[in-house]
């Protein structure tokens, strides 16, 4: 007979992969009703009826991030590193902040970067690209027209590491504890967000081995989020 703890993670694989599935055929009616909502808001309406659409629109396109979080979510938790890639932190942050453009400038946030010295270490470049999109993302969003968020990459020899700062309102003392659980949002009105950003980010800073926390700024407001890499993972050769 099966033991109990290999009958839990059969349980457990068996619950992602259907979280999985349900995401992934959810993604393609949402899309086609993104299309319809569009072309309706395209269309000559009267002031009312477009503000039906137009929420109409929003909410399809909320449920359309929501199932491809939860199909990220699902793909993370429990996975293994594919990839042992050699990183180049600097470089791969740079690439990263310069998709973010479109969205600092839409809500009026400055972005800025600092870097020491080279930081390199082994991972799965693809998945260590999108937690730390997770991070900009949020930083960005929490940030108030006028504000900046800075990405600083930091290596003193013993400890490489990623912080983002920014000037948000910072995260409420008691809400910090449960920050990176599923569906669990700390966020103020008119911050969007599905609670699964940093869950998935945790996820992926855990298999690598990483260590990722929040904590808010001393002596002025927002947060900054530290991504500190294990040394052992750095690259010798």
């Amino acid at each position: 007979m099966p033991s109990t703890s290999s009958s839990i993670v059969t349980g457990l694989e068996a619950q992602r992969r259907f979280v999985a599935d349900a995401a992934h055929e959810l993604r393609t009616p949402l899309a086609a009703l993104q299309i319809q909502a569009e072309n309706l808001i395209a269309a000559d309406l009267s002031g009312q009826t477009r503000e039906l659409a137009d929420e109409l629109r929003d909410g399809v396109r909320r449920a359309s991030h929501l199932a491809s979080q939860l199909l990220e979510m699902a793909r993370t938790e429990g996975a293994s590193i594919r990839k042992r890639d050699d990183i180049d932190l600097a470089a791969l942050a740079t690439s990263l902040l310069a998709d973010f453009y479109p969205l600092a400038d839409a809500r009026n946030v400055q972005l800025a970067m600092t870097a020491e010295t080279p930081c390199r270490f082994l991972g799965d470049r693809d998945a260590i690209g999108k937690l730390i999109a997770i991070l900009l993302d949020n930083a960005i969003r929490y940030s108030g027209s006028g504000g900046a968020v800075e990405l600083r990459v930091v290596n003193d020899g013993k400890i490489c590491a990623l912080e983002i700062v920014d000037d948000g309102p910072g995260i409420p003392e008691d809400a910090m504890p449960f920050i990176y659980d599923r569906f669990f949002r700390a966020a103020p009105q008119g911050v969007e967000g599905t609670g699964l950003g940093l869950a998935i980010a945790r996820s992926t800073a855990d298999r690598h081995g990483f260590r990722l926390m929040h904590q808010n700024r001393s002596g002025a407001t927002g947060t900054v989020a530290h991504l500190r890499f294990d040394p052992t993972a750095v690259p010798t050769a």
